[in-house]
């Protein structure tokens, strides 16, 4: 029996009777509450490659390569746009109809929103045809920098303004990114990344439906962003608990329609267990990553560069880092089967449980008063950092093994003098 990290105990196999109690499994992909997928004919997902530079002609150049080398989507820095003109730089060669265009960083997300409606417009094109999504998420600006960037009122005007400006002029645009991967890098264990990740979500729901926006309104303009382990068979339960768990959410809403419903989940490979000795391992570990985002049925992944721990990445870097997923893709056809985990009694327990012990963390959450009241009182903070000192103790005593750390470690590698 295995104890895991997360608080219950895994057996070492299951049979056909171990999931004859779950009710979810009748259901098809595609149909609420979506623990098998948004779709029920394929799995394909968007390969995304984020481009943090601030120089926006570099930034440009990058973004055109990836695009023609396999990339269906960028992240772009956009803190220097200042105006149209920064935008047909940053733009140029680049069809915002047919690639879709993330916007990871801004001094203001409303100056930048109302910059690409009048590029828009200015250029013609079909704002319906224009997808993409805002990381404007002020719980993470507020754990990361210990207050908000403006005030907790302001940025939640900010974001009701947003969504009714969006709704009609960029109707395909997502506007709050949940970034539950600032737990998993953190060091929190599965069940507190989701957990947190819902109960974080959930407060921007509550406190735009006080403001009169409907919950059909509100969430189709979410996104889901989380860490992806190296825990594979762990990491690809999560995802398929996460789409559950937010269709129940949002079901006590009552939406009007059920398509609001669904989660649209990105997932980004693990900041935590990567190394800047023996750094070619890395390879090995974005691989089991991605693997476990799309056979769960992530809607978008991002595999951050094998050499990101300890320098900016290069063309190398970056080229086997959309590689990854063009080979899961070309060579393993994981875009093509729908929920390709069904019915595996191990996958199917594991998600079971993710989603129990995670909807009790969940609801501990709102029993303080919910996400914001949580991270005031440093609940969230200090509940994490206990299971990052139990990890970081299980790396020191070889628990947990990380291959060429603290497994067959290269004694005689040294750090380079210039990176």
């Amino acid at each position: 029996i295995w104890n895991t990290l997360e608080g219950f105990k895994v057996k070492p196999y299951y049979r056909a009777e171990d999931i004859e109690t779950l009710k979810y499994l009748n259901t098809n992909p595609g149909e609420a509450p979506y623990l098998r997928g948004n779709e029920s004919t394929k799995n394909n997902w968007e390969i995304r490659q984020d481009i943090e530079s601030e120089d926006l002609a570099a930034a440009n150049q990058k973004a055109v390569d990836a695009l023609k080398k396999g990339a269906d989507a960028v992240g772009l820095n956009m803190k220097n746009v200042k105006n149209i003109g920064d935008l047909n730089v940053l733009f140029n060669n680049i069809d915002i109809t047919k690639s879709k265009i993330y916007i990871t960083s801004s001094i203001s997300y409303k100056q930048i929103v109302n910059l690409l409606i009048e590029y828009i417009k200015i250029n013609s094109i079909e704002k319906n045809n224009v997808n993409g999504a805002l990381n404007f998420d002020p719980w993470s600006y507020a754990l990361k920098h210990g207050n908000f960037y403006n005030s907790f009122e302001e940025n939640i005007s900010e974001a009701f303004d947003l969504i009714n400006l969006c709704k009609n002029e960029l109707p395909n645009f997502k506007i709050i990114t949940v970034n539950g991967n600032l737990f998993h890098n953190s060091g929190s264990s599965i069940i507190q990344e989701l957990a947190f990740t819902l109960a974080s979500a959930n407060e921007y729901v509550y406190q735009l439906t006080k403001k009169g926006l409907s919950i059909d309104d509100i969430s189709p303009r979410i996104m889901f962003s989380f860490g992806i382990g190296s825990n594979f068979f762990m990491e690809i339960a999560k995802i398929r608990a996460a789409r559950l768990l937010w269709s129940k959410i949002v079901e006590q809403y009552k939406p009007l329609s059920e398509k609001s419903m669904k989660i649209f989940i990105h997932c980004v490979s693990s900041l935590w267990n990567k190394t800047i000795f023996d750094s070619y391992v890395n390879m090995l570990r974005t691989t089991t990553e991605a693997t476990s985002a799309a056979i769960a049925g992530a809607d978008s992944i991002t595999v951050l560069p094998f050499d990101l721990p300890f320098r900016n990445s290069d063309e190398f870097s970056d080229r086997i880092a959309r590689n990854q997923q063009i080979i899961l893709k070309e060579e393993t056809y994981l875009d093509k089967i729908v929920d390709p985990s069904a019915g595996s009694y191990y996958i199917e327990n594991l998600t079971d449980s993710i989603a129990h012990y995670s909807w009790e963390l969940f609801k501990k959450v709102e029993e303080k008063g919910g996400f914001f009241a949580s991270i005031t009182e440093n609940f969230v903070q200090e509940e994490i950092n206990k299971i990052a000192q139990i990890r970081f103790d299980e790396y020191a005593t070889r628990k947990t093994t990380i291959l060429g750390t603290n497994q067959y470690p290269n004694l005689s590698e040294t750090m380079l003098d210039k990176v």
